[in-house]
């Protein structure tokens, strides 16, 4: 006895392959980008609170206490803070929406083989990035 394919079981659609796809592919690259971004601000961080020392260290050497100069500092150094830490979020934002987007993906479209390649390639480098970039 043969099988017919029920008209009520929804088929996978490749429409909503694609959308979900793209989606995830654009996210993962925005998430490499805020990672890099996110990189980039710490490191100003902590040139920021280098040369804050440096400078604290400098005026205790002359004896000439500014607070003006320390306190114009330390609110450079908290607003780099507080960016960084924006990227950061928005980093770990854009990477669940890419898994996410790419999950639903996946469940709409069983032909993937050729078609995930740059999806691997995307997580690999974004995890080379979070990772060495520390």
């Amino acid at each position: 006895m043969e099988q017919k394919p029920d008209a009520k079981v929804p088929q996978k659609n490749r429409c909503v392959f694609w959308i979900f796809y793209l989606a995830g592919i654009v996210l993962l690259l925005g998430a490499i980008v805020a990672s890099l971004t996110k990189q980039q601000c710490w490191k100003a961080t902590a040139m920021t609170k280098a040369l804050q020392m440096m400078r604290q260290r400098d005026i205790q050497e002359q004896r000439e206490s500014n607070p003006k100069v320390v306190a114009a500092a330390e609110v450079d150094v908290q607003q780099l803070i507080h960016i960084g830490e924006l990227w950061h979020r928005l980093n770990v934002a854009a990477f669940v929406l890419a898994i996410l987007s790419l999950g639903i993906a996946r469940r709409h479209y069983e032909k993937q083989r050729r078609v995930w390649a740059p999806v691997i390639v995307l997580f690999s480098f974004y995890i080379v990035v979070e990772m060495l970039l520390l």
